[in-house]
């Protein structure tokens, strides 16, 4: 995944702001709009139940302008006389166009005016209906009452009876009734519209249709068979339809919800129900959060656009600052920072960069000398070590019957290790050692020991007192606390046999021809350099045709890897074994290049010097 780095505060801080701005307004967002859509839910409802509150008003007003009719007209003379009822009638229809029958119950007679067909329907169900108490809707004070007179889908008519007055009926009682469709009633209902696609539809208590804008859904008859036959997803709320006065519920109808609030009114218990999409309901939410996303756009913007031009030039000194900071890496030191009385925090970065100016320009004036100094020890150093190498042995001519070779791998430019050897008539010297100490003083002592070992060696036949002379010569003025591990020794050429002094120096190792190794151990004397007086002692071995003499300094055997192992001489050992061919040069090269694979990427933390001299018998 790719990283953005920005290279300037400015961005950082901008982009900063700009993160906690959009989180803000997220957050501000989201409660906003969960606010604003609870909020039209709770307004939508509110309306809706004044809606109905106001359709049942309505009603009632219409209920009690139908109950005055009767009041209206019993206090009329003409009525007092049944010759004139029937005319009476016939005025009262005409009166009230709405109605659709009249009928007068008075002395076991029966008076009645109807108008279209409708009547004859109505006529065959006159018979006993004020006695037909289970179809009551409704009884006022007046011992008035409503019911049903007939159902019909769309033509549901409603009967109004009111008994006659006192004076009326001596003998028995009578009444009279009004009959008329319900759509007089409910027709101001079709032109109430509670969304653009929304409706009001009205039910009784049980849930049977009264009234319904579209004819299709009426003749279900009922609103719970009608979802049943719908396949219509409805929440629980609709259970408390019937029992609850008032609520709302959810429907799903071919992947549209729905939202349905339902109030019922104090006269018939009916279901005054009003339909709305959701969609609807919520556009007006969607519309506000919309409004209030473009609104906050341009204050985004318009915010992001002062904010930045405020932080570019409150932070234009730092660019000015870093300006000035590469010009004085690249060495233009006496540059002039830019200072802002006014900004406590950029007043004091500049004091603060003045004082790193004046730092670094002291720093660099002595880095200059430091490195000029340490360009001319370097210089001297590998001269230096071309010096020491020069110290080392030259490649000799041998007699055929003896194979020699040795090698040094310094760990620094410099170091105190050494090897040498050197052929005399018939006797080979040769030695081995590690000065104390590393870098340029254990150089100089290796360089001096060497130059000494030749010197003395020329002139002894003995091992020990070649040891002798040089400790002599080292523990003369030897303040430094130096000395040096040495093994030395003399071979005869022609024997085979070797005089040997080891002066604290690891042990040799004595290779046969059948591939067995053993260690050369006699008895080791003190390093050179520490006792003044100390005698050295020396042996012989003799070495058999096809053996050789290894000698190693202890950077061989001590060479660490990272997990804290040393090299060992039993791996030492193993090396030597794995050589097919046994001669002194494929040894140290077997060695050397297991050493380099046990320390791997650790590093050589000493000298490493290797020296094998092959006896292969006497010379022909």
């Amino acid at each position: 995944m790719k990283k953005y780095t920005y290279r300037s505060f400015s961005q950082k801080l901008i982009l900063y702001l700009l993160i906690a701005m959009l989180c803000i307004f997220s957050l501000v967002f989201v409660c906003l709009y969960a606010s604003a859509k609870n909020f039209t839910h709770t307004y939508i409802s509110h309306e809706m139940n004044g809606l109905a509150s106001n359709i049942c008003r309505t009603l009632k007003r219409k209920i009690d302008e139908i109950e005055q009719i009767p009041q209206l007209t019993f206090g009329k003379e003409e009525i007092n006389d049944s010759t004139n009822f029937d005319h009476f009638l016939s005025r009262m229809i005409n009166t009230y166009p709405f109605l659709t029958q009249i009928s007068l119950h008075h002395n076991n007679r029966t008076y009645c005016k109807s108008k279209g067909s409708v009547s004859h329907d109505i006529a065959e169900n006159n018979a006993n209906l004020s006695a037909d108490t289970k179809q009551i809707l409704y009884k006022n004070s007046r011992e008035g009452y409503w019911y049903i007179k007939s159902r019909n889908a769309g033509n549901t008519v409603l009967c109004y009876c009111e008994p006659l007055p006192s004076s009326l009926k001596p003998n028995k009682p009578g009444h009279l009734e009004l009959n008329f469709y319900l759509k007089h009633l409910t027709n101001f209902i079709q032109d109430i519209k509670p969304s653009p696609s929304g409706y009001i539809f009205i039910t009784d208590q049980e849930g049977n249709f009264l009234i319904h804008p579209k004819s299709e859904v009426i003749r279900y008859g009922n609103l719970f068979h009608y979802l049943k036959e719908k396949h219509i997803k409805c929440c629980d709320k609709i259970k408390n339809y019937i029992t609850a006065g008032t609520g709302n519920s959810y429907l799903t109808k071919e992947n549209t919800r729905y939202c349905m609030y339902y109030h019922t009114d104090s006269i018939f218990h009916w279901k005054i129900n009003s339909i709305c999409p959701c969609e609807e309901i919520q556009s007006t939410s969607d519309k506000f959060c919309l409004l209030f996303l473009f609104i906050f756009c341009i204050g985004f913007f318009t915010l992001l656009g002062i904010i930045i031009w405020i932080v570019r030039h409150s932070l234009f000194p730092l660019g000015e600052f870093t300006k000035n900071v590469h010009n004085i890496c690249n060495g233009k030191r006496n540059l002039l920072f830019p200072t802002n009385p006014h900004n406590k925090e950029l007043q004091e970065l500049y004091e603060s960069f003045a004082y790193m100016q004046n730092n670094i320009t002291s720093y660099i004036k002595e880095l200059k000398k430091t490195t000029a100094e340490n360009e001319k020890i370097t210089t001297e150093i590998n001269l230096a070590r071309k010096i020491q190498k020069r110290f080392l042995p030259k490649p000799i001519d041998l007699p055929p019957n003896i194979e020699l070779y040795g090698e040094l791998k310094q760990s620094k430019s410099v170091g105190g290790d050494l090897y040498e050897y050197f052929l005399i008539d018939n006797r080979l010297y040769f030695a081995i050692g590690d000065v104390s100490g590393k870098g340029v003083p254990a150089a100089l002592y290796m360089a001096s020991i060497i130059k000494l070992f030749r010197y003395v060696a020329s002139r002894q036949n003995s091992t020990a007192e070649i040891c002798n002379t040089i400790n002599a010569h080292m523990c003369d003025n030897n303040e430094d606390d130096m000395y040096v591990t040495m093994a030395i020794g003399i071979m005869d050429i022609n024997t085979g046999v070797i005089t040997f002094t080891n002066a604290g120096h690891p042990r040799p190792l004595i290779i046969h021809q059948n591939g067995q190794i053993h260690t050369l151990n006699k008895y080791t004397d003190v390093p050179i350099g520490i006792l003044e007086d100390y005698k050295f002692s020396e042996f012989t071995y003799t070495l058999r045709q096809g053996c050789q003499i290894l000698l190693f300094t202890d950077g061989i055997t001590d060479a660490e890897n990272n997990n804290g192992n040393f090299f060992g001489q039993g791996r030492l050992m193993e090396c030597i074994q794995q050589v097919t061919d046994r001669s002194p040069q494929f040894i140290v090269s077997s060695i050397l290049k297991g050493i380099h694979s046990h320390i791997k990427d650790a590093g050589q933390s000493d000298d490493f010097t290797i020296l094998s001299i092959l006896y292969n018998g006497i010379p022909n």
